[in-house]
Order: structure tokens, then C-alpha cells, then sequence
């Protein structure tokens, strides 16, 4: 039940490690941050952590995740793999996040049509506490599509959305009392 409370916490403890705080005297420790984020992406299988495990291994930091390759292409390589992997579960940042790298063919092959769908399929899947950056990410792609990717995005939606939408989950009833009625 604490995994998820622990994944956050090492979630930000490595950015504040990856960033330093001068006004708490926190120095800057990528070392430890990378250990604390693969930590909370690997051993408690956070979502949120290992998408911001692929952000830093986009940018070609963040730790050696392939067998005996430290080199920044290996890094972008992995995470294009994770924000794949995410994107295909359903996890609604992964998706703009990548949706908006095929919008500009950043560290993926440009595929205007696919990134329309992908933001799409995103927002439909966002929490509200994710969707104010999502629906931005989806206006700019969105108004800036030409009328023919529009209409080329429009009859693949709702396939996407059924492949790489979340489900709504169930909620659980600690009591068991969830499923029966009132009278």
C-alpha cells in the first residue's frame, strides 16, 4: 500500500537532487539522483517515475540503463523505449510527451497525423491535475494542423482510443460493501 507514497517521494527526491537547493545547502548529486529515480521506476513500477526517467534519458543524462553502453545515444534510445511502453499502457503525459516529439520529429520520425491521434487519445486519459499542460500540448498541435491531417487523424481516433486509452479502474472497498445495494 506504501508503494506508490514511496515512488513519488524518491521521485522528488531526485529532482531536488538532480537540481540542487542552495537555500536548503542541497548540492547537486546526479549520481544519487539517477540511483533514487531508477529506484522509483524499477523496484516500485511508479508510471510517473519512469516517465520522468525517460524525459532524463532523452535529454542523454540519467543512469546507464543498457548493458556496458554509457553513451547518449543509448540514453535516448531507452528513453524513447519508455515513453513508448507508457504511451501503449495508457499514461497520459507519456502520450503528449511523445505525441508532441512526433509533432516536431524530435528523437522520433515527424508523423503529424500519428502525434493528432496520440495528444488526443492523451487528453481523454488525462487527471485533472495533468490536464492543463496536456490540453496545451494539444492545442498547439491541433490548431496547427493543416485540414487534411485533421481529416486523416479523425477515422483513426477511435481505434486509438480504444488501443491506448486507460480503463477506468475500479475502486476498492476495503469493507467488501462496494457491490451490494442499499435496501
Amino acid at each position: 500500500d506504501l508503494a506508490p507514497i514511496a515512488a513519488k517521494a524518491l521521485t522528488h527526491v531526485s529532482s531536488y537532487l538532480r537540481s540542487g537547493i542552495a537555500e536548503a545547502g542541497l548540492k547537486r548529486n546526479t549520481a544519487e539522483a539517477d540511483r533514487a529515480l531508477q529506484r522509483a521506476a524499477l523496484f516500485f513500477n511508479n508510471e510517473d517515475a519512469q516517465f520522468e526517467l525517460a524525459k532524463v534519458l532523452l535529454r542523454g543524462e540519467g543512469p546507464d540503463m543498457a548493458l556496458g553502453s554509457d553513451n547518449e545515444e543509448s540514453k535516448i534510445e531507452n528513453g524513447r523505449h519508455w515513453l513508448s511502453r507508457l504511451s501503449r499502457k495508457g499514461h497520459a503525459g507519456a502520450q503528449a510527451f511523445l505525441a508532441d516529439l512526433m509533432w516536431r520529429g524530435k528523437f522520433v520520425p515527424k508523423d503529424q497525423i500519428a502525434a493528432l491521434n496520440l495528444i488526443d487519445v492523451a487528453v481523454a486519459n488525462s487527471p485533472p491535475n495533468e490536464r492543463v499542460w496536456i490540453d496545451d500540448i494539444y492545442q498547439n498541435i491541433y490548431c496547427n494542423a493543416g485540414e487534411g491531417v485533421r481529416r486523416q487523424a479523425t477515422g483513426r481516433v477511435a481505434e486509438w482510443r480504444d488501443r491506448f486509452g486507460r480503463r477506468p479502474q475500479a475502486e476498492s472497498n476495503k469493507q467488501g460493501l462496494a457491490e451490494l445495494a442499499a435496501d
